[in-house]
């Protein structure tokens, strides 16, 4: 069947001093001056698990809110593919996306502060990190604020610090995705929100399982930036491609990719259900 593909490529940035009613600011916002040598790694960690679950919306509380509310709160309606359908019939394809920069991981461990400045690019705040360079800004955010170790990035440590810079009106969290319909649909509905609204989405996976890897790889984050949709009323993921920005340092995966949307999950899954639990920040 015939594709015909609209794009939409979106500038627009929400900053906001107000907290939402959906996403409940913790007591105490967590910062940079707010670390494990105030409080000891396992109450600490237990603190930002609850500040991320404070700020979960259902998908329930969505489908009942008006098209101010879920605008202010870069949310789409619960039931928008996009797009109206063809009156030709013809499967048509609409893009949401956002620009990145591609920045490269600089070190072997470095992929989480890495992806989390491309998103932050995305959102307009790259230059509010300091730093002189992509790799001063990598340090400095992997040093003062995700507590990065040789042994990775824990991803609930990444909402706060989107939170702390972007200023974004509705509060970034993480989730689960598993295989089933209904756990796709719901992380294509938050992706395809993030980009129309100016901002990039973060992906924590088993590397080995995408397509481009051919088996190679291991943990890592990616970060991504554009994501399809049909005017289906109901969606096939495997016609569904998304863009992420890998920033391995290896040339060989380097860079902007374009995967199938099954693939990506296959790969979340891969990691959360032998690692995992929480696999995407949104």
């Amino acid at each position: 069947m015939k594709r015909v593909f609209v794009c939409i490529i979106t500038t627009v940035f929400i900053f906001s001093l107000f907290t939402s009613v959906y996403a409940i600011e913790p007591d105490e916002i967590i910062t940079s001056d707010d670390n494990a040598t105030l409080l000891n790694e396992q109450e600490y960690r237990l603190k930002v698990a609850q500040y991320n679950d404070n700020n979960l919306i259902s998908m329930e509380e969505i489908a009942l809110m008006s098209d101010e509310e879920r605008e202010r709160l870069c949310l789409l309606p619960i039931d928008q593919s996009g797009i109206s359908p063809a009156s030709s019939g013809e499967k048509v394809f609409t893009v949401y996306s956002v620009e990145v920069m591609n920045i490269r991981q600089k070190n072997g461990y470095y992929c989480g502060p890495a992806a989390t400045l491309q998103a932050l690019y995305a959102g307009g705040c790259y230059d509010m990190v300091m730093g002189n360079t992509a790799e001063e800004k990598q340090t400095t955010l992997a040093e003062e604020y995700l507590y990065t170790t040789s042994s990775g990035t824990w991803i609930d440590y990444i909402p706060p610090v989107m939170n702390e810079f972007t200023g974004r009106y509705r509060q970034w969290t993480r989730a689960t995705i598993d295989t089933t319909h209904s756990s796709k649909s719901t992380m294509h509905f938050y992706a395809r929100g993030n980009h129309l609204y100016g901002q990039a989405t973060i992906y924590l996976l088993e590397a080995s399982v995408l397509d481009y890897y051919q088996g190679n790889g291991s943990a890592h984050y990616v970060t991504g930036f554009s994501m399809d949709t049909t005017n289906d009323f109901t969606i096939d993921f495997n016609d569904i491609t998304v863009g992420i920005a890998d920033p391995h340092y290896n040339d060989a995966f380097f860079g902007s990719h374009y995967v199938n949307f099954n693939n990506l999950v296959d790969a979340m899954w891969e990691y959360s259900s032998t690692v995992g639990p929480a696999n995407y920040v949104y």
